[in-house]
């Protein structure tokens, strides 16, 4: 047996592992050992994202150069930021919910230009979230933090994580876990875009 595909389920099931670690501490772990997750009311860390590659995501986001961006860039009053991992199973439950509230934001023209959305999907190249995307037809930008690093500035929070964030750099509002209610996150984001 050549040592490529056992390297490569080694890696994933190490990914798993940390990844589990991540969303279920356990019981005995130090709450001190772990950096706090960015939440409501705290500052964004600074951040870059690698540009989409469609031009039709491009295009969403209002971006007009082909060059990393930070959300200050996006001409919009708030921005649903999804934290996530490819290899997550509460994130393939959550996918689905995401692009219902993507539909809902959609369907409002003046949300529409208001609310984006960005997934950022951590440790996974961009073929991978590629991937992800058309796997769960995925209609809003979905990018690679290959490396983790702005998942770790974030405070390496469990997975998923959904951040309302203005692009002022503010959090409004946090949660982690899979999205059980969307109609109840979508009010709470129309709300929160009403005080904006």
């Amino acid at each position: 047996m050549s040592k490529g595909p056992l390297t490569r389920r080694f890696f994933c099931l190490a990914i798993c592992i940390l990844l589990c670690t991540i969303v279920y501490p356990s019981q005995g772990s130090e709450e001190k050992a772990a950096p706090k997750a960015v939440s409501a009311g705290m500052k964004l860390p600074q951040f870059t994202l690698n540009v989409p590659s469609s031009e039709k995501e491009q295009q969403y986001l209002g971006l007009k150069n082909p060059k990393p961006f930070s959300l200050s860039e996006i001409p919009a009053k708030l921005i649903v930021l999804e934290i996530f991992s490819i290899y997550c199973p509460h994130c393939r439950k959550q996918a689905p919910q995401l692009n219902k509230l993507y539909k809902l934001i959609q369907q409002d023209p003046k949300l529409s230009q208001e609310i984006k959305m960005i997934a950022v999907a951590a440790a996974a190249d961009q073929s991978k979230t590629d991937k992800w995307k058309e796997t769960f037809h995925i209609p809003f930008p979905v990018l690679a933090d290959k490396d983790t690093e702005i998942w770790k500035k974030f405070g390496q929070p469990g997975v998923p994580y959904t951040l309302v964030v203005s692009t002022c750099g503010t959090v409004l509002s946090d949660h982690a876990g899979a999205t059980e209610d969307v109609e109840k996150l979508f009010r709470h984001i129309k709300k929160l875009n009403e005080q904006k």
